[in-house]
């Protein structure tokens, strides 16, 4: 739960607020629902409303990111591994970073849908995305959500990890979030291999691990769902982990 209240930590310290619940309930009994008030009144935010939507529902959600007409439009779902629809909502803490981890955003999703204005992420001429920015969500992985991008954003963040710009934590968040997309068939396994093939410099450990671990079960699904492309697909994985095994024999065998 320290994540989602750090949400507010921008706007009000958390410590001065939980200073004034010691104070207030020093010489009575408290309850949880005590605490998110205190919260609430020091910080101007709704504590209470936010933690009740992670603590009295099941699961979590998925948020769509998506450019339209020079906008970011986010969209929260629950996010269920079966692939089937759910009716949860989140008051979701959001952070971004676009283009370097030196501009960073925070806000609270309050609603179902919602659009962002971020001027940076476009070309001002046309609108469009530039070339060589990317966006990324829940950066370092610090809330309990998905976040599924749109083409075009996806299409940046490739760039981001080929060109060593995110840091580990942050290439594994979105190598998982992809998989766990695909797995609940809310994204193409096209998609999950294409992204795949931005990590083909990969040396991290935890990074590469989730790999090996994602290419079995890559393997083991298509065995099953296209065997006919089976072939092609195990040789894919195998050119694209290449080159972190000779990384790996080099540095720790060599």
């Amino acid at each position: 739960m320290g994540h989602r209240l750090d949400a507010l930590a921008e706007s009000h310290p958390i410590e001065r607020s939980l200073a004034s619940y010691i104070k207030k309930f020093a010489c009575s009994n408290a309850k949880t629902e005590d605490l998110w008030a205190v919260l609430e009144d020091e910080s101007g935010e709704p504590v209470k409303m936010l933690m009740n939507s992670w603590t009295k529902q099941k699961g979590y959600p998925v948020v769509y990111a998506k450019v339209n007409n020079g906008n970011l439009q986010l969209e929260q779902t629950q996010f269920l591994s079966s692939g089937c629809e759910g009716n949860g909502q989140w008051i979701v803490p959001i952070t971004l970073c676009c283009g370097s981890y030196a501009s960073q955003k925070k806000f609270l999703l309050k609603t179902k849908s919602e659009k962002l204005d971020v001027p940076e992420l476009f070309n001002p001429e046309n609108q469009k995305i530039s070339g060589s920015v990317w966006i990324k969500f829940n950066v370092d992985q610090t809330s309990f959500y998905r976040v599924k991008y749109d083409d075009e954003l996806a299409a940046g963040l490739r760039r981001a990890i080929e060109a060593n710009q995110l840091s580990p934590t942050d290439r594994f968040g979105v190598l998982d979030d992809s998989f766990a997309l695909c797995m609940a068939c809310k994204q193409t396994l096209s998609s999950l291999l294409s992204l795949m093939a931005a990590f083909s410099e990969e040396d991290e450990y935890t990074v590469l691990s989730q790999m090996i671990t994602i290419s079995y079960k890559v393997i083991s699904t298509a065995a099953d769902a296209t065997p006919e492309l089976l072939a092609d697909i195990k040789q894919f994985l195998i050119n694209l982990l290449w080159h972190s095994a000779e990384y790996v024999l080099l540095h720790y065998f060599g």
